[in-house]
C-alpha cells in the first residue's frame, strides 16, 4: 500500500472545477493508476481533500504507486511534484493500546428499511448526532475516540478536556451536490461531508489496518473514508 500527498493549486481553473465536483477528482485521481489495478485483497484506492486556509492537500491510498504527474500538472504546483511513501511500513507498525492523532471525512448516514424496497440512505444531522454516529461505529474500525475522563458531553460536544487535548470534534461540514451517470441516466446526489479531527486509541490491529487500507462508511468514491493517523502532539 502507498499513501501519497500533493499540494493542490486553488487558483487553477481545473483544481476549482475538481473541487467542485467529486466525480471530476475521482477521475483525476483514478487515472494515477493503469485500469484494474484500483483494488486489490490489499486495499482499494481512497482519496481526501484537506482545505486549511490557503493550503489545499489532496491525499491518496492506493494498492499501487501512482503516478502523480499528471495531477500535479493539471492540478498542482510546478514547484511540488506531490510526495508519495510506502504505507505498509506505518501500517505493521500498529499496535493494540497506541494512541494516534487522527482526521477523516465520512458520509454520516443511516439506512431506513422501507418494505418492498431497497429503502433510503437518510443523512445524519447535527454535531451531536454526527459525533454519536461516530462513536457507535468505531469498535468496528478498531479504535476507540480518546477520553481523557471528560464528561460524555464535553466528548460529544467536542470541548477541550482537563489534558487542553479535544478529543473528538467536527472541523467542517459540507453539502456536496453533483450529477451521477447510473445505467445511462444522469441524475443528482447530494451527499453531506464531514470532517472529524481528534485522537484514538487502537483496540484492534487487524480491523484498523483494514479501515485504514478500504476505507470507512460510504462515500469512498467521492472523497470520504480516507483516515490519517499522525503521532499525538
Amino acid at each position: 500500500m502507498f499513501l501519497s500527498r500533493i499540494h493542490l493549486n486553488p487558483h487553477r481553473r481545473k483544481t476549482r472545477a475538481a473541487l467542485a465536483n467529486p466525480q471530476i477528482m475521482h477521475a483525476m485521481v483514478a487515472s494515477s493508476l493503469p485500469p484494474g489495478m484500483e483494488s486489490s485483497d490489499k486495499g482499494r484506492l481512497l482519496w481526501r481533500v484537506d482545505r486549511d486556509g490557503h493550503d489545499v492537500r489532496l491525499y491518496i491510498v492506493s494498492p499501487y504507486k501512482p503516478g502523480l504527474e499528471h495531477i500535479v500538472e493539471q492540478a498542482g504546483w510546478e514547484s511540488d511534484p506531490g510526495q508519495t511513501t510506502d504505507y505498509t511500513r506505518f501500517l505493521n507498525h500498529l499496535a493494540i493500546g497506541r494512541e494516534f492523532d487522527f482526521r477523516v471525512t465520512l458520509n454520516p448516514v443511516i439506512q431506513q428499511w422501507v418494505a418492498g424496497s431497497r429503502g433510503s440512505r437518510i443523512p445524519i444531522c447535527g454535531p451531536k448526532n454526527q459525533l454519536s454516529w461516530l462513536q457507535q461505529r468505531t469498535e468496528q474500525w478498531g479504535f476507540r475516540i480518546v477520553d481523557y475522563d471528560a464528561p460524555e458531553d464535553t466528548i460529544e460536544e467536542g470541548s477541550r478536556t482537563r489534558r487542553n487535548h479535544v478529543a473528538v470534534r467536527i472541523l467542517e461540514e459540507d453539502n456536496r451536490s453533483f450529477e451521477k451517470r447510473d445505467h445511462g441516466n444522469r441524475r443528482r446526489v447530494t451527499q453531506r461531508h464531514v470532517t472529524f479531527l481528534g485522537q484514538l486509541t487502537v483496540t484492534d490491529v487487524a480491523l484498523l489496518r483494514r479501515a485504514l487500507t478500504h476505507g470507512m462508511g460510504r462515500g469512498k468514491a467521492y472523497g470520504c473514508g480516507l483516515m490519517s493517523l499522525a503521532q499525538v502532539r
